[in-house]
């Protein structure tokens, strides 16, 4: 009775710990789908999407991001740091990063296309940056730059429009668009691009020398020579 009994135990401490295995393995399944808020979309060859994953904001259910699972060696053993995954926060680069990333050094790549006076392949990189992050101020900035130089300044303003909503008080930008409006004739404008300039940087002889141009151009012959006048005296003292 005695061994008949031991052996009923061990039969029903085994059947306990088959059935805690089970329902962990469904815990843990549950979690990882609902709590973690990850899904492979498919680990098959062949198929587009092999390798990519979609993560989900654990608390609205959204999607953040997509993120290519060769990042992680397409290792399921993710880490996790105070319940919310390593990539989630930030520690392994997402898409928009890498992106970030390569529009930096097609960036870099168009500057010395431009410097080595190639403008129009400058102006062709500067494009495709702009394609891959079209919020990088300096992309816009240096295609109007190449624009100008080729001399399609209705584009190049363009360009610096854009920069100009990327970051409205960027001066240079300001002296450029009013150096671009005043080739164009349209001296207006001119003028209030280099009063811009002026208000932030008040000592700035290029933008009085613009004003004063821009108001002979508008007849404005008296206010003219007092720009004049202001852009000698702070051409002196850069001198001192």
């Amino acid at each position: 009775m005695e061994k008949a009994g031991t052996r009923s135990t061990a039969i029903l401490i085994l059947l306990a710990a088959f059935i805690h295995l089970i329902i962990m393995a469904s815990g843990y399944q549950q979690i990882s789908d609902d709590f973690w808020g990850w899904e492979t979309k498919s680990w098959l060859e062949g198929n587009p999407n092999y390798g990519k994953a979609v993560i989900y904001d654990p608390l609205s259910g959204k999607p953040i991001n997509s993120i290519d699972l060769a990042l992680l060696n397409k290792s399921e053993d993710l880490a996790y740091s105070k319940g919310v995954p390593s990539y989630y926060s930030g520690s392994i680069s997402a898409s928009s990063s890498n992106d970030n990333s390569r529009a930096g050094t097609m960036l870099t790549q168009a500057n010395n296309l431009y410097a080595a006076g190639q403008f129009m392949e400058a102006k062709e990189a500067y494009d495709k940056v702009i394609e891959l992050n079209p919020n990088l101020k300096d992309a816009w900035i240096y295609r109007g730059d190449a624009l100008q130089a080729m001399g399609s300044l209705n584009q190049s303003l363009d360009s610096y429009q854009v920069a100009l909503t990327l970051d409205p008080n960027n001066a240079d930008v300001l002296l450029s668009e009013g150096n671009v409006r005043y080739s164009l004739r349209r001296y207006s404008g001119a003028l209030d691009a280099y009063q811009a300039v002026i208000n932030l940087r008040p000592r700035d002889v290029d933008a009085w020398n613009g004003k004063s141009r821009s108001l002979r151009a508008l007849g404005r012959t008296e206010e003219a020579d007092d720009a004049a006048t202001m852009a000698k005296r702070y051409s002196r003292a850069v001198l001192l």
